[in-house]
């Protein structure tokens, strides 16, 4: 690896880092917004389907992420 690759990739881990702490706070914000039970359903759905994946593939498909269509305005 030469001196400038090395340098290269510090800077880039250096500001990973510094996304990944930018972020952590605004996730915290946002799971502690979410209901309690709504939380908890999600955990036993991920448990079940971490469990199930081998014999029903399918059963990863609460992964999928589901989003409503927004309305688009031209401003």
């Amino acid at each position: 690896m030469t001196y400038c690759t090395a340098i290269s990739l510090k800077r880039k881990l250096k500001n990973a880092q510094e996304a990944l702490m930018s972020t952590e706070g605004a996730f915290v914000e946002l799971d502690m917004r979410v209901p309690v039970e709504l939380h908890e359903l999600w955990a036993q759905q991920e448990k079940l389907a971490l469990e199930n994946r081998a014999t029903d593939p399918k059963s990863m498909d609460i992964f999928e992420v589901q989003l409503e269509k927004g309305i688009y305005l031209l401003g």
